[in-house]
């Protein structure tokens, strides 16, 4: 009974030694793995937000854009000489002409 207890000593010693790297291969790769995962999380969710928040100001430029629409509508009709002249976009005059910059 007594040679039990060396022999069990030995065999726990080893098991440890051999299993010990092992172990923490297996724990580093975990490891790695829950990063991995919160990272794309966290890059799925910063993706949604911008999705959702580019939706948002989609939504808010197209209500400009038929309010705009509604006040040009609404003002050329009470003043049909403005309309002409309105007609001349501000950019089409020759000194905001681009072709200064290329010459």
């Amino acid at each position: 009974m007594e040679a039990l207890i060396p022999i069990s000593m030995f065999m726990c010693i080893a098991a440890v030694m051999i299993l010990r790297p092992i172990t923490k291969k297996l724990g580093g790769l975990l490891e790695a793995i829950t990063i991995d995962r919160t990272q794309a999380r966290m890059q799925d969710t910063t993706g949604e937000r911008t999705v959702a928040l580019l939706e948002h100001i989609n939504r808010r430029m197209d209500l400009m854009e038929e309010r705009i629409d509604f006040t040009e509508r609404l003002v050329s009709a009470r003043n049909p000489e403005l309309r002409r002249t309105s007609q001349r976009s501000p950019l089409s005059k020759p000194e905001l002409d681009v072709d200064f910059l290329t010459g």
